[in-house]
């Protein structure tokens, strides 16, 4: 799961223009949808041998209710009725916007400051080895099996490259494992992303 809302809206905005803002919002929406109940599935399946009913069903449920999925279908909703905010709404939404990224990385990194991150940094190591070069390849391998057109296979393949996203900390919180290598996971991987996203993002487009 990449930090798709923070680094990757931004991203796809600024090197894919306002056409893939689309495509970005659908990832959005299956990949919490998706990704949160595979993890649950699986952790419970490796802790107890079996997945009990209640826990995908409840992970169903809330993702609708998550804000970023929430706000997505929301918005999306609103856009189909044509109509628009007034200014004296519309203009301190888009102030509350602008500032709403800024702050949320200063209360992730808040929240990451009680882990050592040099603590078991082989697996943090790898985690991140896995998320900013084998993922995005992965997924730009099955963009093409699937005959993607050019600009979804950007897409994808950018959202793939970006950082490990804050959603894996929640999940490592959640089920108390590996929270220390979670957490370098993503310091590192956000600090590499930098050089091997634009790298990724060149290759497709080559």
């Amino acid at each position: 799961m990449s930090n798709n809302v923070l680094l990757g809206l931004p991203l796809a905005a600024a090197l894919l223009g306002e056409d893939a803002l689309p495509s970005v919002a659908l990832v959005l929406v299956f990949n919490s949808l998706v990704l949160w109940t595979l993890v649950t599935a699986s952790v419970e399946w490796a802790r107890h041998g079996a997945v009990s009913r209640s826990a995908p069903a409840g992970t169903v449920r809330s993702v609708p209710t998550n804000p970023v999925i929430a706000g997505i279908l929301a918005g999306t909703a609103f856009g189909l009725t044509g109509a628009s905010l007034p200014t004296v709404l519309d203009e301190p939404l888009r102030q509350l916007a602008g500032a709403a990224i800024p702050l949320a990385l200063v209360a992730l990194g808040a929240g990451l400051v009680q882990h050592d991150v040099r603590s078991r940094w082989q697996v943090s190591t790898g985690i991140t080895i896995l998320k900013l070069v084998a993922c995005p390849l992965v997924v730009w391998g099955l963009a093409v099996a699937l005959g993607l057109p050019p600009l979804e296979t950007q897409v994808v393949t950018l959202l793939a490259s970006v950082s490990v996203g804050t959603n894996v900390y929640l999940m490592a919180n959640r089920f108390e494992s590996l929270q220390g290598p979670v957490a370098a996971s993503l310091v590192l991987s956000t600090a590499l992303s930098a050089l091997t996203t634009p790298l990724m993002v060149t290759l497709v487009a080559a």
